[in-house]
């Protein structure tokens, strides 16, 4: 994947970012792309002037398809800037996946609650067990991580958008750990284990 970044700004100071990333091995036609503009130069023109430098970019790599997020406040849920949802549809973007993201508030974690849904899960699962890692993949597991890798898109909801599984082996593996080794990233990775087979 190659990135590319914009970075608006005026009288000095930084207002404005957009990215376009664009992966050279999968999915030819997509590119994932984003766009920010600090609130006080909202309606300006500025996102629009981004987008079109971002688009610009993607057609010269040949790329058909962006595909951009948006968020938006659940029904009864915390409020949501509108803004990005505005956007999308003021420059003609259509909806084709809807996420739910969830979170965690750790200050109200309940010790207990997780302990009885831990035991629970665990009485549903023999024959299986917990292999946790840092870092790289151990050899006997890493073609698993790969096949695993590759089903991810393949698997998922992916709605009206057209996106192709990943081909992704052992090296290309190896190759994004050491990317993130290189860029200081810690990793900790858990895997659900087959026992009889010894496969994730």
């Amino acid at each position: 994947v190659r990135e590319r970044t914009w970075l608006a700004r005026v009288d000095g100071q930084a207002v404005g970012v957009a990215e376009a990333s664009l992966s050279y091995v999968d999915n030819l036609a997509n590119a994932d792309v984003e766009v920010q503009v600090h609130p006080r130069m909202r309606r300006t023109g500025l996102g629009r002037r981004l987008l079109g430098d971002v688009l610009a970019h993607c057609r010269d790599e040949g790329r058909t398809t962006v595909i951009g997020s948006t968020v938006e406040a659940l029904p009864g849920g915390a409020p949501r800037d509108p803004a990005g949802n505005a956007f999308a549809a003021a420059v003609g973007a259509s909806p084709a996946r809807q996420d739910v993201r969830s979170r965690l508030d750790l200050t109200r974690f309940n010790e207990d609650r997780m302990s009885d849904l831990l035991a629970d899960a665990w009485t549903q699962a023999s024959g299986y067990s917990l292999v946790q890692w840092r870092e790289r993949a151990p050899e006997r597991y890493v073609a698993d991580v790969a096949r695993l890798d590759s089903r991810l898109l393949e698997d998922a909801p992916t709605g009206d958008l057209k996106i192709e599984p990943e081909a992704i082996d052992v090296e290309r593996t190896r190759a994004i750990e050491q990317t993130r080794l290189a860029r200081g990233d810690r990793c900790f990775h858990t895997g659900l284990r087959h026992d009889a087979t010894d496969a994730l």
